[in-house]
């Protein structure tokens, strides 16, 4: 099982800037299953994602965390902004990536995508 690189970078992984919903939050991949937990205060699993379809056996994925802030312009009042806190997971087993957002305590899927062969 592989998990984030360095004795205390699990806890790390949010710590800057992130809400405290956030910290904690660690991904454990194996060539199987990619498990997205919280590990404190208590142990509480988010997702378990499997190798999708067509993936050949034994393939690693690789993971990305990106902890962001995104202004959203009011329609109603353009001088109000709203900022909305995001944190995104992107996997890819081989050709296969999937980027999904943490809301609460749930990931959403964003978004799948196949690169062919010369992308």
């Amino acid at each position: 099982m592989m998990g984030v690189v360095g004795g205390d970078a699990g806890w790390k992984l949010f710590n800057e800037s992130s809400s405290l919903l956030e910290e904690g939050v660690v991904v454990f991949v194996t060539h199987q299953t990619a498990l997205v937990v919280r590990l404190s205060p208590t142990l509480q699993v988010y997702a378990q994602l499997s190798r999708p379809d067509g993936v050949r056996e034994g393939s690693m994925p690789y993971t990305a965390w990106k902890y962001m802030t995104q202004t959203h312009s009011s329609t109603e009042n353009m001088s109000a902004e709203a900022i909305e806190r995001v944190s995104l997971l992107a996997i890819a087993w081989e050709r296969k990536v999937l980027v999904a957002k943490l809301v609460k305590s749930e990931l959403k899927v964003y978004g799948k995508w196949s690169l062919e062969e010369g992308d």
